[in-house]
């Protein structure tokens, strides 16, 4: 996810004529965690679309998806409770 200095040139660079600064940094404050994705949906819905930017930011909040850390990796299965044992039990053999 970009950081705040990436979100701030992405925003500055994408919005029309630019935003003032106070409503810039809003914009850069309310998007931390969002995806590159996330802030073109804003600027896409805010000044294509007309819809009211708290209306949009909320959305956005709500869709935004965190990466998971190691231990959420570690509770996921593949379905195998080994690669060996998967290969032994496929039709080829593994080979």
């Amino acid at each position: 996810m970009p950081g705040f200095d990436a979100r701030r040139v992405y925003l500055e660079k994408t919005t029309k004529d630019g935003l003032p600064l106070e409503q810039l940094e809003r914009w850069v404050a309310d998007t931390d965690g969002m995806s590159i994705a996330h802030l073109r949906e804003l600027v896409a819905a805010v000044y294509c679309l007309g819809q009211p930017y708290d209306e949009v930011i909320e959305r956005l909040k709500l869709m935004a998806v965190q990466p998971k850390g190691e231990e959420g990796f570690k509770s996921k299965t593949t379905g195998f409770s080994s690669p060996v044992r998967a290969a032994q039990n496929s039709p080829s053999g593994g080979w």
